[in-house]
């Protein structure tokens, strides 16, 4: 066919066209323009001459489209046409006619001709032709894929679990639905077919935009793939894929859809399986790793680098052994490569040290399996940091071993001294201090380098005074992360911003600063609060401990007393009890009067060394009942109990003292009596009791009670005491006179230790003896400058 022209059908990925051309070759000259008589322009072209031959060639070829005239030599076009429909079927067949009738036209359309061609005397009848054979070709092969892909749907919908269907494209038509629909949506094949969008009630209310933005595109002609949910009938809930695309019509529009749907449940149950196992695996603190056996790293997850510092890929590759520290490297390798053993363990776990990227050590806690993924292609183990642990493990390690230097201290300032040094070295915590209950006040008595050097004097906390007080008096820990936001702050100005204070039971309170406004860990209050305990304890044993202390020192006082006691009864009251045998025998004999004064002077002489032996015994031990005290009134008092002759009293002094007031007038009779004793006789007599002072010859004496600064002052201006002898005066049994019991100014000594207070003799204002009561506390006391802590 010369002047048949074809666009080379493999260009749009079809086989050629083979055409058979039926014409009347017994009158060549009517062949017009464009009747075809050999292959040209792609199509494969085979001619017949008669009808019979035309059946027989179909009968034999694949033919795709047959071309012939209407009149045959064995016939016509129109029953050539009814034998090709009887026999061949719905083949494109083309009536090409000279004969233009609409009759003969009308016919052929009802026989069933797939186009009627007329021959023209023109040239582009050619090109006409060729088009209405390729688009008659093109057509059928369309409708015959259709019907091969609805009868294969057909054949495996009997077969498939997926839901197979075909609508008609704009959704309103179901053509095709296999039974499978019901087990995925629940309800029937019948159901669907006489709603066919009733599908769309069964779809999960929140995936239904979804599913309607599907079926727009499909209209729209562009093949959609869409995953949603679906609720049966039962209230089921399943996962549902739907993977369809548009058919096209001749003119290009979407005739049909076809397309399946899945139950895709169990697939997004593993899915969301594995995608939780992913985000697991992604962001668990532990780091997950897998190894090989020869312990090549093969994977790490993201937290490695959160752990050790290393990227993940840049961990992969290595040995987990070269990282650890050479001290573990040994064991940890002998117990891996132990798992693989046959008699080895199925798990094992292990801690080390391994070295963070930064550089520093971290200690791990690594636990592998004895069987091998392989998946994985390796074996899973599962790391932890637990530096934090070890070390909070080596601070208690510490802290017992701090508990027991506590229980050496031998008292309570030992004790807070070295808490201080406790909360500094083991805690870290090198702002802190300890106060110690006493006189109603919280007095420090132990502070850090840090806290003297922020914090410049360590305040003493009175009754109702700070945050201090507070958690002193409420017994219970207290953490503020911004002091300076407390109301009930000591200093406004404090330079703290944060602190832990905690009380210690009675005996005073332990506090931990930071001058930054900062947040304390949960084991760095739980370590503190143990730290607290122990030193509780400590103070409480301490406290015990010194009590026993007294307690031995006052029985080797008493021990010490009793044999004194013993020898002056042994020693002091032979000589009277000799002199009174001595007398009373001369008397029975003599009944001289003078022997009688003898018995009595020596009964006096032993009645008062048993009275000054029992106040010696009695006074100076205890304060029992201080108060405020006239020292003036005081003195007029005791000057008039006592024997003084013709001394002389004078008493410029006014101040006030805070004594036991029974211990008082004892000590200030004492003086008088030996400022009166010694002052003015013959033979100076020092440290005896007032009782002593019986006679003596000389002039009167005159003694004076005045004030100190820090105590007061009982002077003579008689003979004065020999500068030698001063230190010797205040020992029991001192006397220079040879009736004297030699316990006055000791017993003096031992009520002015009770107090506190010192006392010294020196040469008076006269040339007597001068001797000087002075309160030992004043000494110590010292002004205290506005402290800044915040306490």
């Amino acid at each position: 066919m010369t002047d048949l022209e074809r666009t080379d059908p493999g260009s749009r990925g079809s086989p050629p066209i083979r055409v058979l051309l039926v014409r009347d070759d017994r009158e060549p000259a009517k062949a017009g323009p464009g009747f075809p008589d050999e292959e040209v322009g792609g199509f494969d072209v085979v001619t017949e001459t008669t009808v019979s031959d035309g059946l027989d060639r179909l009968a034999e070829e694949r033919i795709d489209c047959v071309v012939s005239e209407y009149r045959l030599p064995d016939g016509d076009g129109l029953s050539f046409l009814e034998r090709v429909r009887e026999e061949y079927g719905e083949v494109p067949f083309i009536l090409y006619t000279d004969d233009g009738s609409e009759a003969l036209a009308s016919e052929a359309i009802s026989v069933g001709v797939t186009d009627y061609v007329r021959k023209e005397t023109v040239t582009e009848q050619s090109t006409i032709l060729a088009h209405r054979i390729e688009t008659a070709v093109e057509r059928h092969r369309s409708r015959r894929g259709v019907e091969t892909t609805e009868q294969k749907l057909s054949q495996i919908a009997a077969q498939t679990d997926d839901v197979l269907f075909m609508f008609d494209g704009n959704w309103e038509e179901l053509l095709f639905v296999n039974s499978a629909c019901e087990a995925v949506w629940g309800g029937s094949v019948d159901e669907l077919l006489e709603n066919p969008r009733s599908f769309l009630e069964s779809v999960h209310p929140e995936d239904r935009e979804i599913a309607r933005r599907s079926m727009e595109r499909l209209r729209n002609g562009e093949p959609d793939t869409v995953e949603y949910r679906v609720v049966t009938e039962d209230d089921e809930q399943r996962w549902v894929r739907g993977e369809s695309k548009p058919i096209h019509d001749d003119d290009g529009h979407v005739s049909r859809i076809t397309g399946f749907v899945r139950d895709i449940t169990e697939r997004k149950v593993r899915e969301r399986e594995l995608e939780r196992y992913e985000i697991l695996v992604e962001e668990v603190t532990d780091s997950i790793g897998v190894v090989s056996e020869d312990g090549r790293v093969q994977y790490e997850n993201p937290a490695i680098e959160r752990i050790l510092g290393y990227d993940p890929d840049e961990f992969e590759g290595t040995t987990a052994f070269e990282h650890m520290h050479p001290d573990d490297r040994a064991e940890v390798m002998e117990r891996f490569h132990a798992l693989f053993s046959e008699d080895g363990p199925e798990t094992d776990r292990v801690e080390y040290r391994i070295r963070h990227a930064d550089g520093p050590w971290r200690w791990l806690e690594s636990e592998a399996s004895s069987r091998p993924d392989s998946a994985l292609d390796g074996y899973v183990i599962t790391s932890r940091d637990i530096t934090e642990r070890k070390q909070r493990e080596e601070t208690l390690r510490m802290l017992y071993t701090a508990t027991e230097e506590f229980m050496d201290a031998t008292d309570q300032v030992s004790v807070a001294e070295q808490a201080v040094t406790t909360m500094a070295e083991i805690l870290d915590q090198p702002l802190n201090s300890v106060w110690l209950y006493e006189d109603d006040a919280l007095r420090p008595v132990a502070a850090s380098d840090e806290a003297r050097e922020i914090l410049g004097m360590v305040p003493t906390f009175e009754r109702g005074e700070g945050l201090g007080w507070e958690v002193f008096e409420s017994g219970e820990p207290a953490v503020f992360e911004d002091v300076r936001a407390e109301p009930d702050r000591y200093n406004p100005d404090t330079p703290m911003g944060s602190e832990i204070l905690l009380p210690l039971g009675e005996y005073g309170l332990m506090g931990i600063g930071r001058t930054e406004k900062q947040e304390f860990s949960e084991m760095q209050v739980v370590l503190s609060r143990l730290l607290a305990n122990t030193v509780e304890a400590a103070l409480e044993r301490a406290d015990r401990e010194t009590q026993l202390r007294e307690q031995r020192r006052e029985l080797e006082r008493q021990n010490e007393q009793l044999d004194e006691f013993a020898s002056i009864i042994s020693h002091d009251l032979r000589n009277p009890i000799q002199v009174l045998e001595g007398s009373l025998d001369q008397a029975r004999q003599t009944g001289e009067d003078e022997q009688f004064d003898r018995c009595d002077r020596a009964l006096d002489r032993m009645k008062r060394l048993v009275s000054d032996v029992l106040t010696l015994a009695r006074e100076g031990e205890t304060i029992r009942d201080p108060e405020s005290v006239d020292l003036s009134t005081l003195a007029a008092d005791c000057w008039e109990t006592v024997d003084t002759g013709d001394a002389v009293l004078t008493c410029p002094a006014d101040g006030v003292i805070e004594a036991d007031r029974g211990q008082l007038e004892q000590l200030m009779a004492n003086l008088f009596g030996n400022a009166v004793k010694h002052g003015v006789s013959d033979e100076p007599s020092v440290g005896d009791t007032p009782g002593d002072a019986v006679e003596h010859g000389g002039q009167s004496v005159t003694v004076t009670v005045g004030d100190l600064d820090d105590g007061f002052y009982v002077e003579d201006d008689g003979q004065g005491i020999p500068a030698a002898e001063r230190d010797s005066v205040f020992q029991t049994g001192y006397s220079t006179a040879t009736d004297g019991t030699g316990f006055g100014l000791s017993i003096v000594q031992k009520i002015v230790d009770a107090h506190g207070w010192s006392i010294t003799v020196t040469e008076g204002t006269d040339g007597g003896a001068r001797l000087e009561i002075r309160d030992r506390a004043f000494d110590d006391c010292s002004s205290e400058s506005p402290s800044s802590s915040g306490l």
